[in-house]
């Protein structure tokens, strides 16, 4: 199965890193992994940065720059083509630019503020698809290697 390419708004790393176990948190999770491969670029960096340092969310310091050197590490930096898709808010566009520069999925809170397309998805609709995509290639593997699975999901040969 391809690695997944993501794009994560701020909204998603902020909702991760509050609640555990929610769809955010599962993606963030893939990322931190490298079960996912993210995308970010200078400006997204900067919006990170910001948003994690301030006083309103329960971040420490250090808590704040290891989530920041997981991301200089973890993601590929893209220099995203600009694109003139007109946005509610001007702010969101090198999330989006940077989504379909590097061909992945922006993943939001904020739906509304992106046009539909197939480079934005909200958290519950990539966890189901992603997961859903993973059952299949499991399927096709256990299918491959003469393998069946009776009703009560027992794995046979």
């Amino acid at each position: 199965m391809k690695m997944p390419r993501v794009v994560l708004d701020t909204n998603v790393i902020v909702s991760a890193l509050l609640t555990a176990d929610g769809f955010p948190s599962f993606i963030w999770d893939e990322v931190k992994t490298k079960s996912a491969q993210a995308f970010y670029s200078d400006e997204m960096y900067a919006e990170y940065e910001d948003v994690l340092r301030r006083p309103k969310f329960p971040f420490k310091r250090e808590t704040s720059d290891a989530i920041l050197d997981l991301i200089f590490r973890n993601f590929t930096k893209v220099i995203p083509i600009t694109s003139s898709i007109p946005l509610k808010d001007e702010s969101d566009r090198p999330f989006y630019d940077v989504a379909t520069t590097a061909n992945a999925t922006l993943i939001t809170g904020n739906l509304k503020h992106y046009p539909e397309s197939p480079h934005v998805s909200a958290p519950s609709e990539f966890v189901f698809a992603y997961i859903n995509l993973k059952l299949k290639y499991a399927a096709l593997e256990d299918r491959e290697q003469g393998v069946t699975i009776d009703i009560l999901g027992e794995k046979t040969i």
